[in-house]
C-alpha cells in the first residue's frame, strides 16, 4: 500500500527564490569557528507564512512565544526546551524573510508597535536561543547560537556575553578572551564580561601549568621508558605488549628497575586460572628462583588460602607454565615509547603492527615447563621467550584434572626449562 502526498507548488521555492535565499546568508564572521555544523538549524523552504501575516511577523510572534517559554523556564526546566523549538520557528520565518523581504508599505500598514530590523531581529531570537541553550548546559549550541547571532549584529552585546559565557563553561580560555575583548571594546564597564575576563586569564594561566606539568610528566616517562628498554636490551631481554587486561599490569608495565645492588626487579603476576584467583608481586628479582616466592605464598603446613578448597595448593605440589612467543617483540625504538610513553603512534606504524600482530596469530605457539628451582633471568633471557607487558606465570597443582586438561588444549607444545 503506497501513500502519494499531493503538493501545493504555490508553497514551494523557485530557483530563483532559493538562490535568493543563498546570497542571503552571511559571510564569514569573527566567531564562525564556533558554529556547529548539524546544529539546531531549520529549512526556510519549509517556512509557510499564515494567512494574515508575514514572514517578518510571524518571526516576531514566535520570537515572542519563545520570550514566554523562557521566561517559564524558571519554574519548570522543560520550558527551556519548549523556547528553543519557538526560537527555531521564529528562525525559520526569519530566514524567508531575508531571502523574500515582504513590500515595505505592507509592512507599514500593519499594527506593529515599532518597525521590524530583521538584522536585529535575527540577532536577538539567535542570543535568546543561545540563552536557553545555556540554560539547559547545551554550552556547544550556546556557543555556535552566539556566534550566528554575532553575523547578524556584531555589536549584540548579550550575544557576546552568552558566547564568552558558553565558552568559559567548555574551559576554552582563549575563546573566552576573544568574546570579551570584542564586548569590552563596545562596553568598557560590562561587569558580567569583566569577570569572564579574569575568570579566562585565571583558566588560561591553570591550563599553561598543567601543559608544562604534562609536558613535564611525558619527558619523565619516555626516560624511564627508555631506560627500561637499554637495560632489556642489553640483557638480551625480548618484551612486546601486554595481553591481559588487568590494572595491575597496566600501572606496573615498562616499570621492572636496578635495584641498589644493579639487579633488576620485575612485577610479576600470578594465575591460578582453577579458581580465577591471582597473586601479584611487584618486585620478583631477576636472580629469585621461583620456589622462593612459591614458599613464601603456598607453605607446606599451611595456612592454606580460602580458596583452596582441597587444600592442595602447597609448593612442593605446584607447577609452573609460562607462554612463550605470545606477543611479537619491540624491534624498533619508536615501538617502546608508543606503547609504554604514550607517544602518538603513527599510521604507518598502526598499519605495519597490525599486520605483524595477524601474522603472529598464526605462528607456532610454545609453553615453557619451569623448573621451580628457575630463576626469573633465565625465563626471561631464552630466545623463544617475550614479556607481554610483565611476565605472566600459570600455576596449577601437578597432576590434577586441570594441568590434563590444560596439556591436551596445548597439544604438548611445551620447553622444559630447568633450574639455573
Amino acid at each position: 500500500m503506497s501513500v502519494e502526498l499531493e503538493i501545493d507548488e504555490s508553497k514551494v521555492w523557485s530557483a530563483e527564490e532559493r538562490q535568493a535565499y543563498i546570497d542571503q546568508i552571511p559571510e564569514m564572521s569573527l566567531f564562525e569557528d564556533h558554529i556547529l555544523d548539524g546544529d539546531v538549524m531549520v529549512d526556510a523552504m519549509m517556512a509557510l507564512v499564515e494567512e494574515g501575516e508575514t514572514a517578518e511577523t510571524l518571526a516576531l510572534k514566535y520570537k515572542n512565544k519563545g520570550n514566554k517559554m523562557f521566561s517559564d523556564g524558571k519554574k519548570n526546566k522543560n520550558y527551556y526546551g519548549y523556547a528553543i523549538k519557538e526560537y527555531t520557528d521564529a528562525f525559520t520565518y526569519g530566514l524567508k524573510a531575508l531571502a523574500e523581504p515582504t513590500d515595505p508599505d505592507v509592512l507599514a500598514k500593519m499594527d506593529l508597535d515599532e518597525p521590524i530590523v530583521m538584522d536585529k531581529l535575527m540577532a536577538t531570537i539567535l542570543s535568546n536561543r543561545a540563552a536557553a541553550h545555556l540554560s539547559l548546559k547545551n554550552y556547544g549550541s550556546c556557543r555556535s547560537d552566539a556566534a550566528r547571532a554575532l553575523k547578524y549584529d556584531p555589536k549584540n552585546i548579550k550575544a557576546i556575553y552568552r558566547g564568552a559565557k558558553a565558552s568559559s563553561l567548555l574551559k576554552k580560555p582563549e575563546d573566552t578572551l576573544r568574546y570579551c575583548s570584542v564586548g569590552l571594546t563596545i562596553d568598557p564597564t560590562n561587569k558580567e564580561l569583566l569577570a569572564l575576563r579574569k575568570d579566562g586569564d585565571r583558566i588560561l594561566e591553570e591550563q599553561r601549568v598543567q601543559r608544562e606539568l604534562d609536558e613535564f610528566k611525558a619527558k619523565k616517562k619516555y626516560a624511564m621508558t627508555e631506560k627500561y628498554r637499554k637495560l632489556c636490551t642489553m640483557r638480551n631481554i625480548r618484551v612486546g605488549r601486554a595481553v591481559i587486561d588487568d590494572a595491575r599490569v597496566k600501572d606496573f608495565e615498562g616499570k621492572a628497575d636496578l635495584d641498589e645492588e644493579g639487579v633488576m626487579g620485575w612485577p610479576v603476576l600470578f594465575l591460578y586460572d582453577e579458581y580465577g584467583q591471582s597473586d601479584f608481586i611487584q618486585c620478583f628479582s631477576e636472580q629469585d628462583m621461583f620456589i622462593e616466592h612459591l614458599a613464601n605464598m603456598f607453605p607446606e603446613d599451611g595456612p592454606f588460602c580460602f580458596w583452596d578448597k582441597r587444600q592442595d595448593y602447597v609448593a612442593s605440589k605446584l607447577q609452573i607454565y609460562v607462554a612463550a612467543d605470545v606477543v611479537p617483540a619491540f624491534k624498533l625504538q619508536e615501538e617502546w615509547h608508543v606503547a609504554l610513553s604514550g607517544v602518538k603512534e603513527l599510521d604507518s606504524m598502526e598499519t605495519k603492527r597490525l599486520d605483524t600482530d595477524e601474522k603472529h596469530e598464526y605462528k607456532t605457539k610454545f609453553w615453557f615447563l619451569v623448573s621451580p628451582f628457575c630463576k626469573l633471568f633465565r625465563l626471561l633471557t631464552h630466545r623463544e621467550y617475550v614479556v607481554p607487558g610483565i611476565p605472566v606465570v600459570n600455576v596449577m597443582v601437578r597432576g590434577s584434572k586441570q594441568e590434563a586438561s590444560f596439556l591436551e588444549a596445548i597439544e604438548h607444545r611445551v620447553i622444559n626449562l630447568e633450574e639455573g
